[in-house]
C-alpha cells in the first residue's frame, strides 16, 4: 500500500484509540509525501486528500497545517460530506474532521486515492507521535504495519507483539493514516 498507489481506507482516532494517540516500536516512514503534521500546542497529524484539503481527527487542533517546509492556515472544518477537487464526494463520522486549507500544499505534498474496496487485512499506520510511552518525543513521522484483531470491531493489532506495549498508535498520531 506504499507509493502513488496508496489508498487512505481510514483516519481521524487513528485506531478508535482513546486513550494511545504515536507510533510505538514503528520504524521511520516515508510516507511524508501523504501525512502532514498539525500545527499547533497538541501535536496530531493529518492525511492530504486534496492540494487543499487534509482529514485529521475533530479534537485536534487545527489551526495549521505544517507540510514540505510550509505553514499553511486552515480556512474551515466540515464534518459530514465534501466534495473534493476531482469530484470524488467523501464522507467522514465519529472524531474525524475534513479541513480545507487557505492555499494549496507545496508540490512535494500529494494526495492519497480515497476508497473504500477490498484489502488483505494489513494496514500501515503513520503518525508525527511519540516512538516510546515512554520518552515522548514529537518530530519524526514513523509508521508500522498491522493487521485486523478479527476479534474486536475496528481494532487494529501488532501480528509480532512481543510484550506488554507492541507496535500501536499512541500520543500525536491522532489524525494520521491507516492505508
Amino acid at each position: 500500500a506504499r507509493g502513488a498507489g496508496a489508498v487512505l481506507l481510514a483516519a481521524a482516532s487513528l485506531l478508535y484509540a482513546t486513550a494511545a494517540h504515536a507510533i510505538v516500536q514503528g520504524y521511520p516512514s516515508s510516507l511524508d509525501r501523504h501525512v502532514v503534521r498539525m500545527g499547533g500546542s497538541v501535536i496530531c497529524s493529518g492525511v492530504v486528500i486534496g492540494r487543499r484539503t487534509v482529514v485529521t481527527a475533530a479534537h485536534c487542533p487545527s489551526g495549521s497545517v505544517v507540510a514540505g517546509g510550509a505553514i499553511i492556515g486552515v480556512a474551515s472544518r466540515t464534518r459530514g460530506t465534501v466534495t473534493l477537487d476531482d469530484g470524488t464526494r467523501v464522507t467522514v463520522s465519529g472524531d474525524s474532521v475534513v479541513l480545507r486549507l487557505r492555499s494549496p500544499l507545496p508540490a512535494s505534498v500529494s494526495p492519497v486515492r480515497v476508497a473504500e474496496g477490498v484489502h488483505d487485512g494489513h494496514f500501515i499506520i503513520a503518525g508525527y507521535g511519540t516512538p516510546s510511552e515512554t520518552n515522548r518525543s514529537y518530530g519524526q513521522l514513523r509508521e508500522a504495519v498491522l493487521i485486523d484483531s478479527k476479534v474486536e470491531r475496528n481494532m487494529l493489532v501488532d501480528p509480532n507483539r512481543s510484550g506488554p506495549i507492541s507496535a500501536s498508535a499512541c500520543f500525536g498520531d491522532s489524525g494520521g493514516a491507516v492505508l
